[in-house]
């Protein structure tokens, strides 16, 4: 990439919708470590690639060393203020949603109005990174109506976890257009987002669409974490822009914190990671495989396969024969107002 800042980045060109949207995704993923760059992000020695991943037969996009890592060195670090967590809903206009949608309903809310308006500090993020991320292998995402075939190569627990993700978002969703919309019209059409001061019901839903919400939830379904800031044992719900593009890895590459006294995010190396490697983070030892699939879409080798109930039949396997059962996690719940969808 030319080391000369191109003309429409100058002059806050950066956060402009118009300047992402005359790109193609190829070229809006190039330009992301300059955005990252102004949003304060560091990942100096981290760089985009590609990796193929045998046991999958598919390609997966993920982050590669440019530079010899050495153990515990500082991978990645990302300001408080560019982490998009439930403290930014509830510093913005679209606070009162949390109550009514959930959290990362909520979330998914403010990232379609950010990036539909004309000018936002989230732009780089949606426009480079979520709108890149492939939804298709997700299950939720598979209409019944067109997808049936892909639906009954999955096991019956699968498509339970599928369905049920499928219709949670839906009634989020159905409760955006029937209480949000009507409630907070004037928030969800700020900077722009249609032609009007306060976008008409018809106008927000074709901005925040089924489509739209149900693909941005699952995304950030996909790449959110959770983890203590700053009390312990209080988890908080959030996205690292450009700390989470690495891929699985078991035990992985790097170790997560929340540095209190820094107000930051930040991934240090568990190891030397040689120059041109591919740097990944452990996701989770509580997933099984039918809770792995519905979350990010793909299956890595060895996870195993989870335990269902006596008295509902298997059905096909996803997870590859000889693949051990797991008994089903008991995940803690956020100590979030409202549902997450």
């Amino acid at each position: 990439m030319s080391e000369t800042m191109p003309a429409d980045l100058l002059d806050g060109g950066i956060w402009r919708r118009a300047t992402w949207e005359r790109r193609t995704l190829a070229e809006r993923v190039e330009l992301w470590p300059r955005a990252q760059k102004a949003m304060g992000i560091q990942c100096p020695k981290l760089k985009f690639g590609s990796f193929y991943y045998p046991t999958l037969g598919i390609k997966l996009r993920g982050v590669r060393a440019t530079e010899a890592i050495r153990s515990a060195e500082l991978v990645c670090r990302v300001p408080r203020a560019s982490l998009l967590s439930a403290f930014t809903i509830q510093n913005s206009s679209l606070s009162p949603m949390v109550r009514e949608v959930g959290t990362r309903s909520a979330m998914a809310s403010f990232l379609i109005r950010e990036s539909t308006r004309n000018a936002s500090f989230w732009m780089p993020y949606v426009k480079a990174l979520l709108e890149a991320h492939p939804t298709d292998g997700i299950p939720q995402t598979w209409d019944p109506a067109t997808s049936q075939e892909r639906l009954n190569s999955l096991s019956n627990y699968s498509r339970k976890l599928a369905a049920s993700s499928r219709a949670a978002t839906e009634s989020a969703w159905r409760r955006l257009v029937d209480v949000s919309f009507r409630r907070h019209a004037a928030a969800l059409s700020e900077g722009g987002v249609c032609d009007a001061i306060v976008c008409s019901q018809e106008q927000l839903v074709q901005v925040y669409s089924r489509e739209r919400f149900r693909s941005m939830v699952s995304v950030l379904h996909a790449r959110q974490w959770s983890m203590p800031w700053y009390t312990p044992g209080q988890q908080i719900l959030f996205s690292a822009p450009g700390a989470d593009l690495l891929n699985h890895g078991t035990p992985g590459d790097v170790k997560n914190r929340f540095r209190a006294s820094e107000h930051a995010f930040t991934m240090h190396a568990k190891r030397a990671i040689r120059k041109g490697e591919e740097v990944r983070k452990h996701y989770s030892y509580l997933m099984c495989c039918e809770r792995y699939l519905n979350a990010y879409g793909f299956l890595p080798s060895g996870v195993p396969q989870c335990q269902t109930p006596p008295h509902m039949p298997r059905g096909p396997n996803p997870c590859g024969r000889g693949v051990p059962l797991q008994p089903e996690p008991q995940r803690p719940r956020l100590p979030q107002p409202g549902r997450d969808a």
